[in-house]
């Protein structure tokens, strides 16, 4: 797992009569495998001209946590 990037693929918006099963599918994949939270450090975007090229990538952006001031502390 160490290699392991987790990755979305963008493909568009689920109809309601396919979005139920795939969410189900998740639900139960995720579970199994115990997972509670997800970090992410950067996000990138990915472009593939056709079905037989290689993603390239097309930008990448690193995330940082700011700091914010709690009056309560």
């Amino acid at each position: 797992m160490e290699d392991f990037r987790f990755h979305m693929t963008l493909t568009g918006r689920l109809d309601t009569e396919r979005r139920e099963p795939v969410l189900t599918m998740l639900r139960s994949r995720f579970s199994a495998i115990g997972l509670t939270m997800l970090a992410i450090d950067s996000i990138a975007v990915f472009r593939q001209e056709n079905a037989d090229s290689r993603f390239r990538i097309v930008n990448h952006w690193k995330l940082q946590i700011k700091a914010v001031s709690d009056p309560n502390r």
